[in-house]
Order: C-alpha cells, then structure tokens, then sequence
C-alpha cells in the first residue's frame, strides 16, 4: 500500500463541555495498547483515505475504525474526514475480548 504524499491531520473531537472522550480513554488504556495505538494514529496520519484492513476498515456512512489489538484485546477508535481532508477522531468502541485462541482479528 503506498504512502500518501502529503500526510493527514489528525485532530481530536471536543465536546461543548471541552472534554476530549478520545484523551479520556486513551489515558485509561495499558502501556502496550497505548504504544499499538500509537503506531496506528501514525500510519492514519501518513496513509489517509488509503489506510485500509487490517489498520483501519470503512463502516459507511463516512465512518471508519481504526482497528488496535494489544495483549489480545481488539480496541476500535472511531473516526471520519472533514471536508479539509483532516482525519477527526470521534468516540470509541468498547474493548472486544479475543475469547477463542487463533481467531484472527
């Protein structure tokens, strides 16, 4: 999958009350799901719209997921493009445990 040339904004949703949900959970996260997540952030602000399964997958209506596994727990971060082209990061899903050993995410 190749690089986009000119890497994507990633801005974060913040409430009319000024909390910030994705900081929120993402403080709440262990160290190793933090790193995942990191790494995940990195390749939707170089890769965009390009950034595709098993990263990040489209759920419609202009929603994708940015899909983050560490220490086998699946972590969905939802986010969506504005109309500048910038990724916003928007609400999370809750942690889905991987109940069955070799299930492949």
């Amino acid at each position: 999958m190749a690089t986009s040339l000119v890497p994507t904004p990633l801005v974060l949703f913040r409430e009319e009350s000024g909390a910030i949900p994705f900081l929120e959970w993402f403080g709440d996260l262990p160290l190793k799901a933090q790193q995942a997540c990191r790494t995940k952030l990195q390749l939707l602000a170089a890769r965009g719209h390009e950034l595709d399964r098993p990263a990040a997958a489209y759920l419609g209506g202009g929603i994708y997921e940015l899909r983050i596994k560490a220490e086998r727990v699946h972590y969905r971060a939802l986010y969506f493009f504005d109309s500048s082209g910038n990724g916003v990061g928007t609400s999370l899903l809750d942690e889905l445990r991987d109940r069955f050993a070799g299930t492949p995410p």
